[in-house]
């Protein structure tokens, strides 16, 4: 989903950047993994494998012994998270923190329930308000 710049301070790239590659070192400030590798993580531990670990594990010990259906290979993208608010307003450096996708996703889990539930309840009234209107 596209970012609405509308909802954040002027500022906000200037922050962002600031945050992703200069503070953080262009690395996930809570789980260390490096901004653009590509890898896979552990099902079982969330460990961060890079293509060159995952290439030099044999089927033994390494990633061919995990669940159907991984390695899910992907390319790491920091992202800016409000780890102590959801106020995008408020750009404090000490409010943002760089974390790449997992880390942001958990952080953020609690807030994705709560609107996934209210655009469930949205939903399920147009679809009353709808059912009523067709008998």
């Amino acid at each position: 989903m596209p970012i609405d710049y509308s909802q954040y301070p002027k500022d906000w790239k200037l922050r962002s950047r600031f945050v992703r590659f200069v503070r953080a070192r262009n690395k996930c400030e809570w789980c260390g993994v490096e901004n653009g590798s590509i890898g896979a993580r552990s099902p079982v531990n969330g460990k961060w494998y890079t293509q060159r670990d995952m290439d030099g594990m044999n089927s033994d010990c390494g990633w061919r012994l995990w669940p159907k259906g991984y390695p899910k290979v992907i390319r790491v993208v920091l992202t800016v998270a409000h780890v102590y608010d959801m106020d995008k307003m408020n750009a404090s450096l000490l409010n943002l923190a760089a974390l790449c996708q997992r880390c942001h996703l958990n952080h953020d889990r609690d807030h994705h329930k709560e609107n996934a539930a209210k655009t469930r309840k949205r939903k399920a009234g147009l679809m009353d308000m709808f059912d009523e209107g067709a008998a």
